[in-house]
């Protein structure tokens, strides 16, 4: 069992080596990023996704919203679906990113407090889930709402049927996204 000692500064190579040695591999395996709750992340997709069923039953397009609740359900839920791996995924690539240009520069340090003196290195691994989260989202649902609009509006024509269109247009978006754009 290796001895302890207070500070990693003081140790030797050798020592340091045996404690990394000492410790489970899970305690030192970081290499896989949190990105966020999929629960709360699906219900954002969910609500993005869900976004054109407003569109499409207005006038411009005139869907019936109770004749066609099936391809309209389906529709959104698949696209939301994609769109949470989509979330996924490129948080999970920002937090590696963000993770990396942490390490290359000096840890930060809270401000010293009055009575003890000593000063505490700033936790920055919620920092930068919560600004990978954020990115995430804000990235992949403006690119998910561009393409749909695209799709809907320009490039499927107006003689296609309405519900085709949605499906198409919100899958087709959600899928590009994800494979594409994440």
């Amino acid at each position: 069992m290796p001895r302890k000692v207070a500070d990693v500064n003081d140790m030797s190579l050798e020592e340091l080596d045996e404690v990394l040695q000492s410790q489970p591999a899970a305690a030192q395996d970081d290499t896989t990023p949190s990105s966020g709750n999929p629960v709360v992340s699906f219900l954002v997709a969910l609500f993005v996704s869900a976004l054109p069923v407003y569109l499409f039953t207005t006038p411009m397009f005139d869907l019936d919203l109770e004749a066609n609740v099936v391809a309209l359900g389906a529709g959104a839920l698949v696209a939301a679906v994609l769109l949470t791996l989509a979330y996924k995924r490129t948080a999970e690539k920002e937090v590696r990113r963000l993770s990396a240009k942490a390490r290359s520069r000096p840890a930060r340090r809270a401000p010293t407090s009055k009575k003890g003196g000593k000063t505490e290195e700033v936790n920055e691994g919620a920092s930068i889930t919560s600004q990978a989260v954020n990115w995430s989202l804000f990235y992949n649902n403006f690119v998910f709402l561009a393409v749909f609009v695209m799709v809907a509006l320009n490039i499927i024509p107006a003689a296609v049927p309405a519900d085709i269109t949605f499906v198409v247009s919100v899958v087709g978006s959600a899928a590009m996204v994800r494979f594409l754009f994440a």
